[in-house]
């Protein structure tokens, strides 16, 4: 029920009372697959013809409540496109205030499943074309070798393209936000024609993504992101970060922290538990990303994570200095 309300629920229009999405959560309970079927079905391309801006979008992101504009539409040609999200299902009410006989509306992104398909179509119609169109580090050629040395289990070619991919990506386009992460991973593999599997359902939890190949069986990635040190000034350190990367000892340790923390949710969360046990192969995949400028990648059988499981388990996740790394 957690995971059903985290997809599915927060639709109001007074700040208090929510409803679910009626048409996901009969798909829901049809499929007994966590997915995006109201935006499967058409919901998406009204998103495309609304004339939203970037600054929208990173509120959006920043999850800000305090849209300005009006909520009343009179002429849908010239409406705010705040007003016509709020009315089409991309924003719901979250807190109604009267104040002076004027009622301010805060709004937000009502769940996870517009949340998720919201960053996806900022990330496919503005960041993707971006650095496509004016950068040959971002190529159909150079995502779809990176696709395969990730699967592979190429670590080092997998991070030096990662980075130099994210480096590409305009200030001006950039989140902050680690789900950005995660739908600009996701949208390279998707455009690069591998077989991205449902988030099925798993009481403990979803991972970031899961891959099939025909070859190598399942990839099961868990992402995590953190700020990078953003000083001047600071003694650099040798790690295995890809060659000619200079990085800061705290970042440093912000990306071995991070893929600890994966590794460890894989676990706790017992994301491996719907592959393991046939006969195609099963590795765990940690990425780390620190402030877009590092990327660390590591991946463990899945025989050998359960059995080091002790090891991650006992891994004591500081969640003070997470919170200031993140």
């Amino acid at each position: 029920m957690e995971r059903i309300v985290d997809y599915y629920d927060g639709y109001s229009w007074n700040g208090e009372d929510c409803v679910l999405n009626p048409l996901s959560v009969q798909n829901f309970f049809v499929d007994q697959i966590f997915d995006n079927y109201w935006i499967r079905s058409g919901a998406m391309n009204f998103l495309d013809q609304m004339k939203v801006s970037n600054d929208i979008f990173t509120k959006v992101f920043k999850e800000e409540e305090d849209f300005n504009g009006s909520v009343d539409i009179q002429d849908a040609g010239n409406a705010d496109p705040v007003a016509l999200m709020l009315q089409a299902g991309y924003l719901t009410v979250r807190k109604r205030q009267v104040s002076d006989n004027v009622s301010e509306l805060y709004l937000a992104v009502p769940n996870k499943e517009v949340s998720m398909n919201i960053l996806l179509n900022f990330v496919e119609t503005r960041v993707i074309p971006s650095i496509s169109s004016c950068d040959d580090k971002f190529t159909p050629e150079l995502c779809r070798e990176f696709c395969s040395v990730f699967c592979q289990v190429k670590l080092n070619r997998a991070e030096v393209l990662l980075q130099s991919f994210l480096s590409a990506i305009p200030d001006t386009l950039h989140m902050d936000k680690e789900s950005f992460y995660h739908v600009f991973l996701f949208t390279i593999f998707r455009m690069s024609n591998f077989k991205i599997l449902p988030e099925r359902k798993i009481v403990k939890g979803i991972a970031d993504l899961v891959i099939r190949t025909p070859e190598l069986g399942y990839i099961v990635a868990e992402m995590k992101y953190s700020k990078s040190d953003n000083t001047s000034s600071y003694r650099p350190v040798v790690s295995d970060s890809p060659p000619g990367t200079v990085i800061s000892a705290n970042d440093n340790k912000k990306l071995d922290y991070c893929i600890k923390k994966a590794f460890k949710q894989i676990i706790k969360k017992e994301y491996l538990l719907p592959y393991v046990g046939n006969p195609n192969p099963v590795h765990a995949v940690a990425v780390a990303v620190c402030g877009r400028n590092h990327v660390r990648i590591r991946s463990l059988p899945a025989d050998e994570l359960l059995q080091r499981a002790h090891e991650f388990l006992r891994f004591e996740e500081d969640q003070e200095y997470y919170c200031r790394c993140c």
